[in-house]
């Protein structure tokens, strides 16, 4: 990395001198989750947090390898209104999707706090919330409109009956 170079298994190389690599990892994952999040509203705070996560890549990688890095950035977990804001941007992927069938999907708030409530797992991130937002409401979608049920266009308001969602055309 130092070069500008990367060398596959193979022996071939590339030239990544004008390169961002950004990693990831849940290195410390389980401290972070484990503290309590009012740790971030403070500078001493986020740094003693920084430390502990340091010390636990020293744990896990060798010195070589995180010599090589230039910054580590350390987030906070989701809380479930970071999550209210994701499962917005999330449902407009899937009405970005319906529009060439001219559907127009209505989720209500009520919806959506229950998709976060399915989704919101504080270890994994937003991937279980995409999983509900297919489960619940995208699969269900699908196949009413490959059975040509009464999904097709229009309004398709999402609503929820106790836990169970429903899909009413408005």
């Amino acid at each position: 990395l130092d070069d500008g170079r990367l060398t596959d298994g193979r022996g071939r190389t590339a030239d990544f001198s004008n390169t961002v690599v950004i990693m990831t990892s849940n290195i410390g994952s389980k401290r972070i989750l484990d503290t309590d999040a009012k740790i971030f509203e403070t500078e001493e705070g986020r740094e003693a947090l920084r430390d502990v996560v340091t010390q636990e890549l020293n744990n896990f990688f060798r010195p070589e390898f995180l010599n090589r890095i230039d910054d580590i950035v350390i987030f906070k977990g989701l809380t479930k209104d970071d999550l209210m804001g994701i499962s917005g941007l999330e449902l407009r992927k899937v009405q970005r999707m319906l529009e060439e069938r001219e559907i127009i999907l209505d989720v209500s708030t009520e919806a959506k706090r229950r998709l976060v409530d399915l989704g919101y797992e504080p270890a994994l991130g937003a991937r279980p919330l995409k999983r509900a937002i297919l489960r619940e409401i995208q699969n269900p979608l699908a196949e009413s409109i490959l059975e040509g049920g009464d999904l097709s266009a229009g309004t398709i308001k999402v609503n929820l009956d106790g836990e169970r969602f429903t899909f009413k055309r408005a």
